[in-house]
């Protein structure tokens, strides 16, 4: 039985499958065709709104990004992938504040990734918070 048998449909279960494998071959725009029916299918299906904010971010279209990935979130606010995502998203869309507070959310509840750190040092310096960024840009250093 794999981890989906119990909660998802067997129709569910093919479309985690095959968008997983475009978004593992960077194939974002196949990944998000695949992800819109998983959650026009099932609206309460996580991964779905996971998959599609990471896609649309991978593509840098950030506010759509940022919009799926919320939506994440409320699904489960303790996925710091999300968090981080989300942060990196802000930031690439020039909303710095928000990034920080994302990102201080991903190092909350994993302050051993490295990529947690550096995308707040990033953001604290695009916001201009230059010491705020030096400490975070050395923690990053420190973990890899």
């Amino acid at each position: 039985m794999n981890e989906y048998e119990e909660t998802y449909s067997q129709e569910e279960i093919d479309y985690l499958s095959l968008g997983k494998s475009y978004y593992e071959n960077e194939k974002y725009e196949d990944t998000i065709d695949i992800f819109l029916e998983l959650i026009n299918l099932n609206p309460d299906n996580y991964e779905g709104w996971h998959y599609l904010g990471m896609s649309y971010a991978q593509i840098k279209e950030y506010e759509k990004a940022i919009g799926f990935l919320l939506k994440a979130i409320e699904y489960n606010p303790e996925e710091e992938l999300d968090w981080c995502w989300l942060g990196y998203s802000y930031n690439e869309n020039e909303q710095y504040q928000e990034a920080i507070n994302s990102l201080l959310k991903a190092v909350e509840l994993n302050p051993s990734n490295e990529y947690n750190w550096y995308w707040l040092g990033r953001s604290y310096e695009d916001n201009k918070q230059y010491k705020e960024s030096i400490e975070c840009l050395l923690k990053a250093v420190e973990l890899k």
